[in-house]
């Protein structure tokens, strides 16, 4: 079925934005007059009917969300927080200094004693909507409740945050935050479940074949199907005499075939009967929560204790304890408007009514096909497969310069074509060396530059790395010793020499060779300016470096074998040196291993080569590499999902903040695939969490960073780049921000974007 894996390197390319548009016919009118009327066209990947800020189906355009809508936090072109946004606040970024400006001041206070966290957002009294209602803080309040209210079922989770009061607030109990479930309970429940769990799992069940039935409709001609209900019944269908010929019925009657058998759903979704356990777990949990707290007898909660309103233009959120990265979530949000999403004749914030009805969400989402905000442009319709939107004059930046835009559908394959043929302006392309020869062909000087394309590359917020399970390679189950740190840097070592060739072959000038496992655009990412700085897998055990620049390639390759044969030995292999190779494994390790990539069956993936010339590397020394090659990158992280996996290629999506939490702590993450357990690493990453220190968490994470290379369970092998693409003849390119990022580009300044 759909990829739905958002770390997935699949997904993550496929999901890239690109934009560009349609241009005008020309008329004989005036340059002036045409320039002034032309609209500018952005192309996207994929273009959804809705544009609600409070959903986020596959049916949403996050694009037409982020142009009209107006969010409380920005950031510089390093990812950082602007704190004084009313008055403007400088930022100094490859020595020039910019000065950005933001809807609102926010503050942070940690209170040692109390240990909570104040978030203190204070509005520009000037904005207004764009149909020029005014903005207030109690459009924020409203937006907050709405993020937070029980029935919200989008991707903004704040509701992960320990913001004061919430829980008691979402079960109306001010027993509810003392109560604890078992997991015991939950499992039991899930095994045999109540007629209450039941209707749960049904209410999924049908909620999944429905977003299963819409995409259909989206895609069952490309897929070859003659209609979206033969597709769907061809996918889900579980009776054969069913023909499911009446569309509104048809979702109704297919999920009434599933009853509450969800490992069925599981298997035709995507062939895993576990796939829905971690959302039938969290079912039964709230289910179990939720009887608790009624037999606990507490008293109704009527407010949100850390939602508070100090005046018409000040809000305070407060949460339990200090999390440096929560800021982003916190404050991430959009700025929605009262009186448009919600029912102003239903909010009262001395009454304890805020905009609509607790847990009946439906009012404010149902308004999911004409968004209104404060963003730059306004909404005006959406017909044979364009979107138009038109200049806010209300925007709190200034009016934009372009009076309209154009959103369509481009291919990715299709974008250099359309920007040269007149019909888009701008768009966005993962790079690669075919995309850029692509961009060349149609300059007259052959450049990324040129009379047709003017082409900028920024670092992607995403990198790709090759990973090993620990649990899964090492010797004498004891994944933390040395022997079997051993074991993976001898693979680590191999997978790291030829990561230059490998990228250079796929990408071309579209991705750089990366040594640690953070985006290189990052506040917190390693120079090679700093003290300790070390290229990965560079060094043999004894600590002394591995290359010389006076190396070749080849001898380089050479060296890079020897040292993994010195890290064998370490590991316990035995070696005989008549025949130059290894003849058996020490216990628990073994004389063959499997790693997965999702090159599409096809050996279409950066890293490939690199698993190649390791595997002939490897297999010279006795040791065999299997390369699992599978079309499918869901197979590949179902089995990792599960601690299956020996090692894999994949790649990973940076946040703002660089927290290591998610990804590499040993307990409850969910995302720690390599199953490293360290102890040491844990209160690193926890001490970096509860600093607001950009200094201090840069040392520590360094550090993090050599506890993980020191384990041998990951290998960063590439940065990424995208590469905006703009039309060198309809573009007024001088009026395009001055270095671009991954957290500032020209969307940032739309606003004082022309057209020539």
């Amino acid at each position: 079925m759909k990829n739905l894996r958002v770390r997935s390197l699949a997904l993550l390319l496929g999901a890239t934005l690109v934009l560009g548009s349609v241009g005008c016919q020309q008329t004989s009118k005036t340059v002036g007059q045409e320039k002034k009327q032309r609209p500018l066209v952005i192309g996207c990947e994929y273009l959804g009917e809705q544009f609600s800020p409070f959903t986020d189906t596959v049916r949403n355009s996050s694009e037409v969300v982020d142009l009209t809508q107006l969010y409380l936090m920005t950031t510089d072109r390093m990812g950082n927080l602007i704190k004084n946004g009313i008055e403007g606040e400088k930022s100094e970024y490859e020595g020039r200094n910019y000065r950005y400006f933001a809807p609102a001041n926010v503050s942070v206070k940690y209170d040692e004693n109390d240990k909570i966290t104040t978030y203190t957002v204070k509005l520009r009294e000037d904005l207004k909507f764009s149909d020029g209602e005014p903005v207030t803080a109690d459009d924020v309040i409203f937006s907050y409740y709405a993020y937070l209210d029980p029935s919200y079922t989008g991707s903004r989770l704040l509701n992960s945050f320990h913001i004061v009061g919430l829980e008691n607030y979402r079960m109306n109990s001010t027993a509810a935050e003392g109560i604890n479930i078992e997991p015991n309970e939950v499992n039991a429940l899930m095994k045999h479940p109540t007629k209450s769990m039941k209707a749960r799992i049904k209410k999924f069940i049908r909620k999944i074949l429905s977003e299963e039935y819409a995409w259909c409709k989206d895609v069952y001609l490309e897929k070859g199907y003659k209609s979206a209900e033969k597709m769907f019944l061809d996918y889900y269908n579980l009776k054969t005499n069913y023909r499911g010929t009446d569309a509104a019925k048809i979702v109704d009657e297919v999920a009434a075939q599933y009853g509450y058998n969800y490992q069925t759903l599981a298997i035709h979704y995507n062939g895993e009967e576990a796939y829905f356990d971690e959302q039938i777990q969290q079912m039964a949990y709230d289910e179990l929560y939720s009887i608790a707290v009624k037999k606990a007898n507490g008293e109704e909660v009527h407010n949100i204790e850390g939602i508070i309103r100090k005046d018409d233009y000040t809000v305070q959120i407060q949460t339990k304890g200090f999390e440096a990265s929560a800021i982003y979530s916190i404050l991430g949000i959009p700025i929605t408007p009262l009186h448009y999403y919600g029912d102003v004749s239903k909010y009262d914030y001395e009454k304890n009514k805020f905009g609509f009805s607790r847990g009946k969400l439906n009012s404010v989402v149902e308004k999911k096909h004409a968004p209104l905000g404060a963003g730059p442009y306004v909404f005006k319709k959406s017909e044979n497969g364009k979107i138009y939107l038109e200049a806010n004059p209300y925007y709190y930046l200034g009016k934009p310069k372009i009076e309209n835009l154009e959103l369509v559908e481009v291919k990715e394959t299709e974008l250099v074509k359309k920007i040269r043929n007149k019909e888009v302006d701008v768009g966005e392309m993962s790079g690669s060396v075919s995309c850029f020869e692509d961009v060349r062909q149609v300059n007259a000087n052959r450049e990324l530059t040129g009379d047709v394309i003017t082409s900028s590359l920024v670092d992607y917020k995403i990198y790709g790395y090759i990973g090993i399970n620990a649990d899964k390679v090492c010797i004498d189950s004891s994944p933390g010793s040395q022997a079997s740190k051993a074991l993976r840097k001898a693979f680590m070592t191999l997978f790291a020499v030829y990561r230059q060739t490998g990228v250079d072959e796929y990408y071309g000038e579209a991705a750089t060779v990366l040594e640690y496992p953070i985006e290189s655009s990052s506040w917190a990412s390693p120079q090679e300016t700093d003290k300790g700085y070390m290229p990965a897998f560079a060094v043999d055990g004894n600590g002394h470096a591995i290359y010389s620049e006076f190396m070749s390639v080849k001898e380089k390759y050479k060296a890079a074998k020897e040292v993994a044969k010195e890290y064998f030995i370490e590991a316990g292999y035995e070696y005989d040196e008549a025949t130059d190779k290894f003849v058996s494994a020490p216990y628990g390790a073994k004389m063959e291993y499997a790693i997965y990539i999702p090159a599409e069956g096809k050996g279409i993936h950066p890293d490939y080569e690199i698993l190649r010339n390791t595997q002939k590397a490897l297999r010279s020394l006795g040791i065999t590499l299997t390369i699992n090659d599978v079309e499918d990158d869901n197979e590949m992280w179902n089995r990792l999902e599960s601690g299956e996996i020996e090692m894999w290629c994949a790649a990973w999506e940076s946040g703002v903040d660089p927290d290591m939490y998610q990804k590499y702590y040993s307990k409850n993450t969910g995302s720690n695939y390599y199953h490293i357990k360290d102890k040491s690493l844990d209160k690193l990453i926890m001490s970096a969490r509860k600093s607001d220190d950009q200094e201090y968490r840069k040392t520590i994470y360094k550090e993090c960073m050599d506890i993980l290379r020191d384990w041998g369970v990951e290998l960063p092998v590439y940065q990424r780049q995208n590469c905006t693409l703009f039309s060198t003849e309809r573009i007024d390119l001088n009026s395009l921000p001055l270095n671009a990022t991954a957290y500032y580009n020209w969307v940032n300044e739309i606003h004082l974007l022309e057209m020539n």
